[in-house]
This record gives structure tokens, sequence and C-alpha cells, in this order.
């Protein structure tokens, strides 16, 4: 398996060389090629596939693996983003530069999804059989902390919702 490169062995100019971008559909083009060159058939056309177990655009520039989400930051800035990148609406599959922001891995992974082994359908909220009663929980600054235990499930949910929203600001996710 090939792995992506996160440095900044490309650079923008190399990037802008061989691709287009156009930030407001998130779309990669490949660029026309000097003639003659084998590449050039692929001119005009989306650059990249999305990989199936995430969603996400990669695109293979000089036998490298790049994210597009990456590509993105480095065409638009001039710069590959230090830390990681966050799709805001949390469609990896949406690379416009209106949906892309800077984050920290901490940041990112307040804004992921609920889990699949999640019984409740919500973050954060859990079931507990010996009182009968649910929980909400939330995580922040690498501690767990317990907001306090719900008739149902709903009241859970908002309570955990609305420390999301005063701890995590623009990265909380319900």
């Amino acid at each position: 398996m090939v792995a992506f490169r996160l440095d900044g062995s490309l650079t923008r100019e190399q990037l802008r060389a061989v691709l287009s971008y156009n930030p407001k559909t998130g779309i990669f083009t490949w660029k026309a090629r000097k003639a003659g060159d084998r590449f050039n058939s692929w001119a005009g056309r989306w650059a990249g596939c999305y990989r199936k177990p995430d969603g996400y655009l990669i695109i293979r520039i000089n036998d490298h693996l790049y994210r597009g989400h990456r590509l993105a930051v480095l065409w638009m800035t001039g710069r590959w983003p230090q830390g990681e990148v966050d799709h805001r609406d949390h469609d990896p599959r949406n690379n416009k530069w209106s949906n892309l922001r800077i984050a920290t891995s901490s940041q990112n992974k307040m804004s992921c999804r609920t889990r699949s082994d999640n019984t409740s359908g919500h973050r954060g909220v859990w079931f507990e059989k010996r009182r009968k009663h649910w929980i909400a929980e939330i995580h922040s600054g690498g501690n767990k902390l317990h907001l306090g235990s719900f008739p149902t499930a709903e009241a859970a949910k908002a309570a955990r919702d609305a420390a999301a929203l005063r701890l995590h600001g623009e990265f909380a996710r319900s």
C-alpha cells in the first residue's frame, strides 16, 4: 500500500502546474501537459478517486498519494496545513473551500460521527440499566465530564448538545 504524503514535498507551483482547483465546487481537474506527454489525455478530467472506507478524495501526483482536502489548502494558501483539515458539513467528498477549515486533532475529533456501536443514537448518551435512567457525558480537555442523569434520552441529548456548544464552539456536533 502506498502511504499518503502529508509533508511539504509538493509545492503550490508544482500542484498548479498539473491541476486546476475550483474553490466554489471543490473539484480538481487535470491540466494539459507538454505535447506528447502520455497524461495529456487526462486534460480536463476530474482528478483522483474517492477512497471506499472513508470517502476522501485521493489524488496521485508524481507517484505520491495526497488527500484532496489537503491539496485544496495548499492550492489556496500556498502552504501545507499545520494540523488537520476538517470538513464543516462532515462530508469528506465536499472539498469546497468554504467547507474546509484547519483544526487540531482534538477539534477534528469533536466533530466526528457518532460511533457505530452507539446504542442510544446520540453522542455522549447512554442508558444505565441498574438505575433505569439516561446518562449524559462529554469529553473536554482530556477529561470526561458527567453532565447528569435524565429520565429520557432526549433530555440527556439536550444537555450534551448544550455542553458541546459551550465547550467545543464551532466544532460541536450533536
